[in-house]
């Protein structure tokens, strides 16, 4: 069985992500339509694609060749795509999960709670080699995590404080991954959010940092921070010496995660280096789950109660 896709906003991701995927497993997926903001990038993918470039999303979801939505961007639109899919009942592939900036995202996740339409986010470090082998250890050996956490760089332009706004959607799409990280690895819910630090600056090399924790139950806690530097003037200074972005610390040992391959870990006998590949392209991988979640069923992960979550711990901590 093929699904007939329609696409909305094509963003920043698809070019080198879901267009390939999408052509490779011609056998499960074929785009009928497409509709992007910008007329033209509409126009030319689609003829690149040799699908219809619709006028707008609604008529596109609408279509009856149309049997699940890819929503890869809603920089204009919103969640009224995702809204207009739950009303029509198709499932929708979610590439830029809710944020605490994400306007009427709690009617959009009461909408997809109430129709019950096949929802899936787009978590993609739940599916790097390093995590995969994490929760491999975790189960194997190292035991129950006691302490996880997680750290990212991020670049900024080099431009006055409107620019500085203009880019929280972004920065806060790496929160929203990192606490859906820490809940991933610890595999339940966080019973407390809060940040424990949080600091802008207007001017200089750094624009600041925030500071997330959670906890997970007794002695069980994670952390993320997210750092912010200056490019490209300040890059080399931002990743100068960098520790490894992802620590967890178990009950019988250590585990050091450098993404998306690179694992190091220690137990009682010692220290243990293994390198990783993904067995296809991140994309393929994200592009198979939801597949397998619209026609065999598959247990929506990540899907709605992830996505919840993740911003609910962001607006926990920001409160």
């Amino acid at each position: 069985m093929r699904i007939r896709l329609g696409v909305v906003g094509l963003g920043e991701n698809w070019e080198r992500r879901h267009k390939p995927a999408l052509l490779r497993m011609s056998d499960k997926f074929e785009v009928r339509a497409l509709y992007d903001e910008v007329a033209h990038r509409t126009r030319t993918q689609a003829a690149e694609l040799e699908c219809d470039a619709a006028e707008g999303f609604t008529c596109l979801i609408e279509r009856d060749d149309v049997d699940a939505v890819y929503v890869l961007s809603t920089s204009w639109s919103g969640v009224e795509p995702i809204r207009a899919a739950c009303h029509v009942q198709k499932p929708v592939y979610l590439a830029r999960p809710f944020g605490s900036e994400t306007a009427y995202a709690d009617e959009a996740i009461e909408a997809i709670r109430s129709s019950g339409i096949r929802f899936m986010v787009e978590f993609p470090w739940r599916f790097y080699p390093a995590t995969i082998r994490l929760m491999e250890l975790l189960a194997s050996g190292l035991g129950s995590p006691q302490l996880a956490f997680c750290q990212q760089t991020v670049l900024m332009p080099d431009r006055n404080a409107s620019a500085f706004v203009r880019q929280d959607s972004d920065l806060n799409n790496v929160m929203l991954f990192m606490a859906d990280w820490l809940r991933f690895v610890f595999s339940r819910d966080p019973i407390a959010t809060a940040t424990i630090g949080t600091c802008k600056l207007a001017a200089g090399p750094s624009r600041g940092f925030e500071t997330l924790v959670a906890e997970f139950g007794e002695a069980s806690v994670g952390q993320a921070t997210l750092r912010r530097f200056v490019q490209p003037k300040w890059t080399d200074a931002a990743g100068f010496r960098p520790p490894p972005s992802f620590q967890v610390i178990a009950e019988h040992g250590v585990a050091y995660l450098d993404m998306p391959g690179e694992v190091t870990w220690f137990d009682q006998s010692g220290q243990h280096d293994e390198t990783h590949e993904l067995d296809r392209p991140l994309g393929e991988m994200l592009a198979d789950r939801f597949y397998r979640i619209v026609v065999h069923g598959l247990n929506p992960s990540p899907g709605l109660n992830d996505a919840a979550w993740a911003r609910s711990m962001m607006m926990q901590g920001q409160r």
